[in-house]
């Protein structure tokens, strides 16, 4: 852990599109998983999905790499963590439906048990460095929340939230 903490906080937040990276690819085979456990969703086009993979990750860089140029470390952070608390949300969410549904959930490794403990390991740093107030954690929390929640309601339904994406992505 020492180690770790020697790193630049401007440096560790590449840590959160390399993990979304990881956490897309394990995902590269969801589409089965998916049409099997909701039975709602219309059919997702593998070569549809896996754009959206690759895009999505690609995405992730180029944001930190924007953010990267903002001069002030406090902004800098404040950025990041909010990006990183989307993955995050879906961490729970795979986490959640991995007890929910009694299988592995593609994406659950790198979503829940290595991405929830990075972004809280940011976080801390963030507060430790004085980069973030404590109280900001609840704004970082409002959409894995939110998310959370609407998963746990959904069951074996997609969640709203999906919902979008997934008709985008079926119309491939």
């Amino acid at each position: 852990m020492n180690k770790l903490n020697k790193i630049p906080f401007t440096k560790l937040i590449w840590l959160i599109p390399i993990v979304y990276l990881f956490h897309e690819l394990e995902e590269w085979f969801i589409f089965e998983w998916w049409s099997n456990v909701f039975p709602d969703s219309p059919p997702l086009p593998v070569f549809a999905g896996r754009v959206w993979l690759i895009a999505s990750s690609a995405f992730g860089f180029i944001l930190i790499a924007l953010f990267s140029y903002f001069k002030n470390k406090k902004t800098l952070a404040i950025s990041s963590l909010i990006l990183a608390s989307l993955p995050f949300g879906n961490g729970l969410q795979h986490l959640y439906w991995l007890f929910y549904f009694n299988s592995y959930a593609p994406g659950v490794i790198f979503a829940s048990f290595i991405g929830i403990p990075i972004t809280i390991y940011l976080v801390w740093r963030a507060i430790s460095e004085n980069l973030i107030k404590k109280r900001f954690i609840l704004i970082l929390l409002i959409y894995p929340i939110y998310v959370f929640i609407e998963v746990i309601m959904a069951g074996d339904q997609v969640p709203n939230s999906m919902k979008g994406l997934v008709d985008f992505l079926s119309s491939f």
